[in-house]
């Protein structure tokens, strides 16, 4: 396995066709971002520009997001990442969403949910378009736990967030 400096991952970053991610000094190839991907993303955006203001405040696709633990540097491009501001700012975001397809479902599921994890994403959600489910990781001494799962019909909420909810048939329609 290869390992490649900031450097190498800004070189690659330059004259990719698709977007990268630099994780554990290994660079990540993204798909391109399919119609129903856009669609989810954007009815997330909103719902979450309802809540803004001076409480949140959130970066989408295909914005970088820099995470920085001692000796760890990644890189990364989450579908959604909020920042709940309180009495200080984070520079890890509080809650971090990613909507997965088939081609990326082990990177999401996977390595994506070991460093957030890691980095301490206080809240992670998975939303897959092809099975009509969403899956939210929440942050405990612990590690991850599911904290919410619906397929198909139903509402998850955010355990940090509590005044956000989705309903998994607005956020499934099509168009």
């Amino acid at each position: 396995m290869s390992r490649y400096s900031l450097e190498e991952f800004y070189q690659k970053s330059e004259s990719s066709p698709n977007p990268l991610e630099y994780i554990h000094e290994e660079i990540y190839s993204l798909p391109p971002s399919q119609k129903e991907h856009q669609l989810i993303l954007e009815r997330l955006s909103k719902k979450l520009l309802v809540l803004g203001g001076m409480i949140y405040s959130f970066c989408s696709y295909p914005n970088d997001v820099l995470l920085i633990k001692q000796d760890d540097i990644a890189i990364i491009k989450p579908d959604l990442a909020v920042f709940k501001f309180l009495n200080e700012r984070r520079q890890v975001p509080d809650v971090i969403f990613e909507i997965i397809s088939s081609s990326n479902q082990a990177h999401d599921l996977v390595l994506k949910l070991d460093l957030y994890m890691s980095f301490k994403v206080s809240e992670y959600w998975v939303i897959n378009p092809l099975l009509k489910a969403v899956l939210i990781f929440s942050l405990d001494e612990q590690g991850y736990k599911q904290s919410d799962i619906a397929k198909n019909e139903g509402v998850v909420g955010s355990k940090l967030i509590p005044e956000f909810n989705v309903d998994l048939a607005i956020l499934f329609k099509e168009q």
